[in-house]
């Protein structure tokens, strides 16, 4: 952990070269997560928790993922034509409307090796920020456990309970 501490993010880098053409351009191709990246590595709930350092990251990845899906169920991200190892997704920010923020994981069939968000915490390498964890939790976890993208009822009856007085249920 102290030593990771230390490192630069390799993935920004990366991304940095990319945006100054300094690197050649990737392509991408736009797949629905839920039936491609067979290789991503699959992981426990406690291996998420490690690897994100919190629950806060995986209880707020469960919400970027469930909106994130699409009316017909599919998750999509876009993986480099060039990079087997590399893919990206856009997830919309819950602060700012209509923000969309780039996310970038790099991985291999055992591990996840990188990752990098434009967001204001997305450059870290000790711990990720929600946008990255909700595109790793789905790859690697809910697209195996569908039951976790479920509301649970509780959410609903927190609404129904915080509707304004005087409101006609």
């Amino acid at each position: 952990m102290l030593r990771l501490a230390t490192q630069s993010n390799n993935i920004k880098t990366y991304v940095d070269r990319l945006k100054s053409k300094s690197e050649k351009s990737l392509k991408w191709t736009l797949l629905n997560a839920k039936y491609s990246v067979k290789d991503f590595p699959r992981m426990t709930f406690n291996e998420l928790n490690d690897l994100t350092l919190g629950t806060f990251q995986l209880k707020q990845a469960k919400k970027y993922a469930v909106e994130h899906l699409s009316n017909n169920g599919s998750f999509n991200i876009k993986i480099a034509k060039q990079r087997d190892d590399l893919i990206r997704a856009q997830i919309l920010s819950r602060h700012k409307s209509a923000t969309l923020y780039d996310v970038w994981v790099q991985y291999n069939k055992n591990e996840i090796l990188g990752w990098y968000c434009r967001c204001p915490n997305g450059c870290r390498v000790v711990g990720c920020c929600s946008h990255i964890a909700s595109v790793i939790w789905f790859l690697s976890f809910a697209r195996y456990h569908p039951e976790a993208l479920r509301e649970s009822a509780s959410s609903y009856l927190n609404s129904i309970t915080d509707a304004p007085p005087g409101y006609d249920i």
